[in-house]
């Protein structure tokens, strides 16, 4: 607003030569519509000829709007650098806001403590996934996995421990499965993946391998604290699930079933 209001002082004082007082007020108002939209675009107008009211008091009020050459020539800059500028500086905060966009949308999808799909997405995931096997008749298996006695870790080793043991898991999750294997954070010590292309048979080593890995891991890692051990269920799709959330909960009631069979095991559904 001060900006604007020595515009107008400076189109008094200029004697409202046409032309630099007219570059001079559409850049100012560019600034305006740039920093506040229309909203202060409005109030910069006002100030605007405030500055000019005070002008004219102060230098009086003389008007001579011809420009000659010697004006022409010296706006030329101005007419030429300041869009420019103003288009680097729009295209800078453009790749600043893609980036933070970037940013936002990976956050959105992925859990922040090991880095897997968060459970929003993963059940997106999930949902597409269901509708293309229903489509398209290709197989896949939904693996739900919990690790076994996590509060008693919690409780035992603290709060960090039981946060590196889920990634250490996480990361155990990223380096058994392929790339294409969707792997997420269900909720606190809980974990989802879904297998595309993968039938219940071809599944049931695959995860056979992965909890003996954990168990490996445990007995190795000393930073891992000992008997830490997950449970499975294993559910593969078919077209008599009239939704995800029927297939979820299958794979759910698979892995209670390895709960209560005695943990460390994995059940087929």
């Amino acid at each position: 607003m001060i900006d604007a209001a020595f515009g107008g002082f400076w189109v008094v004082a200029m004697r409202f030569n046409l032309l630099p007082s007219l570059v001079l007020i559409t850049m100012l108002s560019m600034d305006d519509i740039g920093a506040g939209g229309l909203a202060l675009f409005w109030r910069g107008l006002i100030a605007h000829a405030a500055g000019a009211v005070v002008g004219a008091g102060v230098l009086g009020l003389h008007v001579a709007p011809t420009s000659d050459m010697f004006n022409i020539v010296t706006c030329l800059p101005m007419l030429v650098l300041y869009p420019i500028a103003l288009g680097q500086a729009t295209y800078e905060m453009s790749q600043k806001l893609a980036q933070r966009t970037r940013e936002l949308e990976y956050l959105n999808q992925h859990d922040g403590l090991t880095g897997l799909f968060s459970r929003f997405y993963w059940e997106a995931c999930l949902a597409r996934t269901f509708d293309e096997c229903l489509a398209s008749g290709r197989p896949a298996c939904l693996i739900m996995l919990d690790l076994d006695h996590f509060k008693q870790i919690n409780d035992t080793h603290g709060h960090l421990a039981g946060d590196l043991v889920l990634q250490k898991f996480a990361g155990t999750l990223r380096e058994s499965l392929r790339s294409e294997d969707i792997i997420g954070r269900y909720g606190g010590e809980e974990f989802g993946v879904i297998l595309p292309g993968v039938n219940a048979d071809q599944a049931e080593p695959i995860i056979d391998r992965l909890l003996a890995r954990l168990r490996a891991q445990t007995s190795l890692d000393r930073e891992m604290p000992p008997g830490c051990t997950a449970s499975a269920g294993i559910v593969a799709f078919s077209a008599g699930f009239p939704n995800p959330d029927a297939w979820l909960q299958q794979a759910d009631h698979a892995l209670y079933q390895a709960k209560r069979l005695g943990r460390d095991r994995l059940v087929v559904c």
